[in-house]
C-alpha cells in the first residue's frame, strides 16, 4: 500500500510540474507572439514613414522649383516687363495707380450674388 501512495504522491508531483511548465511555455508563446506582432507593427509603420517622407521631400522640391520659376516670372520694373512681354508667355497691361488725392473713376459696376 506504501508504494501506492508513494506511486499516486510521485504521479501528482509530475503532474504540476508538467502543468507549471505547460503554463510557463504558453506564457512564454504568447510574449513571443506579441513582440513579434509589434516589431512586424513598427517595421510596416516604418515603411509608411519612409513613403510618407519621400513623398514629402517630392512636394518641397516642386514647391521649390516653383517658387524659383515664379521669381523669375515676376517683372519688378519695365525692363524686365518688356523681356516678359518678349518671351510671349502671358499679356501683360500697364496699371498706373493714381496719385493720391485724385478722384477715382468707376470702370465697371460688379453684382454679387
Amino acid at each position: 500500500m506504501r508504494t501506492w501512495f508513494a506511486a499516486r504522491k510521485q504521479n501528482k508531483n509530475a503532474t504540476v510540474a508538467v502543468d507549471q511548465k505547460v503554463t510557463n511555455l504558453a506564457t512564454s508563446v504568447k510574449a513571443e507572439l506579441a513582440n513579434k506582432a509589434n516589431n512586424e507593427d513598427v517595421n510596416k509603420l516604418n515603411g509608411d514613414v519612409s513613403g510618407v517622407k519621400s513623398d514629402l521631400d517630392a512636394t518641397k522640391s516642386s514647391i521649390q522649383m516653383a517658387r524659383s520659376e515664379m521669381g523669375t516670372l515676376i517683372a519688378r520694373n519695365h525692363d524686365e516687363i518688356d523681356q516678359l512681354r518678349r518671351m510671349g508667355q502671358r499679356d501683360y497691361f500697364r496699371v498706373h495707380r493714381a496719385a493720391q488725392g485724385a478722384v477715382r473713376q468707376r470702370l465697371a459696376a460688379f453684382k454679387s450674388n
